[in-house]
């Protein structure tokens, strides 16, 4: 699901003018809902078909590198996170320093972008158009309907201060906590 909040991360971070000029062409509205405390908190909403004819674009530059069976499996899954997209009208709200014009904090509930997925991917199911296994189906079901999904990205800049104890760094292991997780949690399996 990362390619699908990437164009969040380009609309706010991106250095490059011309990809935020694209992301600012989807933007449909803006308010300013805080303005105190030096900082300048902006409720943005986007138009879902245009920002997802602009995600579109950007994954598949980034993907033109790829192997042919990797694009393939690439797309398959961008044409699924564009009908999510297109489907809703997602809300970002971003605070920036009034001062600097950083970026203070990001925050999107992507919820309906991740059901409009479950329920876009259960409809080529049910149609015949994709086959998936009754526990991916199951899985999609639960997203469809229970799963939240919320974004909270911030900002900060690296303190040449930092100082990690002598004894924690001597102690410290190498986490395999997410060793056991699936690389892909959905494959999809055209007829």
């Amino acid at each position: 699901m990362l390619a699908g909040v990437t164009w969040i991360l380009d609309a706010v971070s991106s250095g490059d003018k011309d990809t935020k000029a694209k992301y600012a062409a989807a933007v449909s509205d803006v308010k300013i809902t805080n303005a105190a405390n030096g900082q300048k908190c902006m409720q943005i909403t986007f138009d879902g078909k245009a920002l997802a004819s602009v995600q579109d674009k950007a994954v598949r530059s980034r993907i033109a590198s790829m192997s042919a069976a990797d694009q393939k499996e690439a797309m398959e899954y961008l044409r699924y996170i564009n009908a999510a997209l297109a489907d809703t009208n997602p809300e970002v709200t971003w605070t920036v320093d009034k001062k600097t014009g950083k970026t203070v904090i990001v925050v999107a509930n992507l919820t309906d972008i991740l059901r409009s997925y479950a329920k876009t991917m259960l409809q080529d199911s049910y149609q015949g158009n994709i086959s998936l296994t009754p526990q991916e189906t199951e899985f999609l079901a639960a997203l469809g309907y229970y799963y939240e999904l919320q974004l909270y990205l911030t900002s900060s800049e690296a303190k040449a201060d930092v100082n990690i104890p002598a004894n924690v760094k001597q102690n410290a292991k190498a986490s395999n906590l997410f060793n056991d997780i699936e690389v892909e949690v959905i494959s999809v399996v055209q007829k």
